[in-house]
């Protein structure tokens, strides 16, 4: 199933799309809070500023989630077609897994972003005055912990 002329000039004309608008978007990103300190530190790919208001920041998040999404249909397309590809052993599997990850971590902190309520009316506020929280998975630790009765460190 190769993608068809068509299919692949309107896949090239919506990556052209996105990436003309990303430094645009990562731009006005960059402005005021929306992460707590500690919250989603280190990132593992390329984001705008823990001072970005939400909605501008998801909208960065989504745009690299699209263009990422968007080169691994490319790719898959293209590669399935290749009569010497086993099937399930594609070359380059790992840089597609890699690259599908980057995109659901994107649209899962524009997710966070828009559904968090106390980020929609937040003042600009410096990363040293956010509150901190305990990482998710210490909080998980913790709490097997004390379901099997050993106590918490």
């Amino acid at each position: 199933m190769a993608p068809t002329p068509i299919e692949n000039e309107l896949m090239h004309r919506t990556l052209q799309a996105i990436e003309q608008m990303r430094p645009e978007v990562e731009g006005s990103a960059r402005q005021a809070p929306s992460f707590p300190s500690g919250e989603f530190d280190p990132m593992f790919f390329d984001a705008p500023s823990h001072r970005s208001p939400p909605a501008q920041s998801a909208v960065y998040f989504c745009l690299n989630s699209a263009s990422a999404l968007l080169e691994v249909t490319r790719s898959l397309l293209v590669r399935l077609e290749e009569p010497s590809a086993p099937c399930g052993h594609l070359p380059g599997w790992s840089e597609l897994s890699e690259l599908s990850k980057a995109a659901g971590q994107s649209a899962y902190l524009a997710a966070v972003m828009l559904a968090d309520p106390r980020n929609r009316n937040l003042a600009p506020l410096r990363r040293e005055h956010a509150q901190t929280r305990t990482p998710v998975g210490a909080r998980v630790k913790a709490k097997l912990k004390t379901l099997i009765g050993a106590k918490p460190a």
